[in-house]
């Protein structure tokens, strides 16, 4: 059955009235124009992260089966989205006064539909929706020439460069819009110039989204990152980011002093990964053809560690010395070292509200009288953020160091 036609709604749903206080909310919006279609009543905390450089974040949230006399929404509007029109339809996670002006969290397409009619340890049947970001739309479509069809011909090449890789991505989500429309918003060109040349062929049948995210992994490969927005009342909208190569802070820096708005901070460290020499094999199957990369460090084994090899296997579709070498790099610098990534839990509100920064920024933790980590000013990467375990909370992702 097709999903019947939606109108659009040129304001928020007239159940999300302005208050007084900040409260989580979700709504329902259409993939392909943002235009929001309804209000996703919770139950309990909606669950979400949103991470720089990673297609696989989402979330799951949870809302009531109503029967026309409430504000829920009745088992056909839940199936008209969720079900007959998965993938047509995204859950937008937001924070605020319930205003064009508040802070969306985490939106994306809906994927996955799991009813419930467990009465026993809840007063109404529920449905848990499962979502996830911006980037599983690209997930879903091919790295290939803007006016590329079937038509064309499994031979032909998306050709990019010789640029930066920042300029790389930005044409290849431009061309990516050229082929379908979807409600992002991608940088203008910055007039880079740059020696980096990716040639994608067609026949690869490759996704987009997997190529955008190996242009994050190599040495001074950019942040990328996908931002949901109001745009104006009742639209939601994704903003590109793309960082040259890293996302910067434009404001003030970020501060989160321990015992204020910094709650708590978890510092595991782990040398599993530990390595002073780093390979990576490109394509090629023997010592004739294989192409490979090779990077090491000597501080490790000049301070008495034991010389420790680490093999990348997973890129054995790329051809060129330079694109592989950059691999190698990119790894050893990684594993060059004891990681250690802090897991932290921030207020809400604060110096630093949500919603006043975005994942891959810098952020200073002012340490004092914490158990384990010596008192000073520590200033970490942000890789993303999570829901906490509150809805006074959040969860800092941060990148290892």
């Amino acid at each position: 059955m097709a999903a019947p036609a939606l109108k659009a709604l040129d304001v928020l749903p007239p159940t999300l009235n302005p208050a007084d206080a900040n409260v989580w909310y979700a709504l329902v919006y259409e993939n392909v124009t943002g235009a929001v279609v309804d209000d996703l009543p919770l139950i309990g905390t909606p669950q979400w992260q949103n991470l720089v450089n990673t297609p696989n974040c989402g979330g799951t949230v949870t809302t009531p089966v109503g029967d026309g006399t409430s504000d829920a929404l009745t088992a056909d509007k839940l199936r008209t989205y969720f079900e007959v029109g998965a993938g047509r339809f995204g859950v937008a996670i937001c924070y605020g006064t319930r205003l064009p002006s508040d802070w969306v969290a985490q939106a994306g397409p809906a994927w996955v539909c799991t009813p419930s009619d467990d009465t026993a340890t809840a007063d109404v049947p529920s449905v848990q929706i499962g979502f996830s970001g911006f980037w599983s739309l690209l997930m879903a479509r091919l790295a290939v020439p803007a006016s590329w069809t079937t038509a064309t011909g499994i031979g032909a090449v998306a050709a990019y460069g010789p640029s930066t890789l920042r300029d790389i991505a930005r044409s290849m989500l431009t061309d990516a819009l050229t082929r379908g429309t979807l409600p992002l918003d991608v940088p203008g060109a910055a007039g880079d110039s740059g020696t980096n040349v990716r040639n994608y062929p067609a026949s690869d049948l490759a996704y987009l989204g997997t190529r955008l995210q190996e242009l994050t992994q190599v040495q001074g490969g950019p942040d990328i990152a996908f931002k949901p927005y109001f745009s104006a009342p009742g639209t939601i909208r994704h903003q590109a980011l793309i960082g040259n190569p890293l996302l910067t802070n434009t404001a003030q820096p970020l501060v989160f002093d321990y015992g204020t708005n910094l709650i708590s901070v978890i510092p595991p460290a782990s040398a599993t990964g530990l390595a002073t020499r780093s390979y990576a094999k490109g394509s090629g199957t023997d010592a004739g053809s294989l192409v490979w990369g090779y990077s090491a460090d000597a501080t490790l084994e000049g301070a008495g560690w034991p010389m420790l090899e680490s093999v990348d296997s997973n890129h054995t579709t790329v051809a060129t010395q330079t694109e592989i070498s950059g691999w190698a790099a990119a790894n050893q610098a990684q594993n060059g070292r004891v990681v250690k990534a802090w897991a932290a839990r921030v207020r809400l509100d604060g110096a630093s509200p949500a919603g006043s920064y975005d994942p891959g920024q810098s952020v200073i933790y002012n340490m004092q009288g914490h158990f384990w980590i010596p008192d000073g000013l520590y200033t970490q990467r942000l890789l993303g953020v999570s829901n906490g375990p509150d809805d006074s909370s959040l969860a800092h992702i941060l990148d290892a160091s």
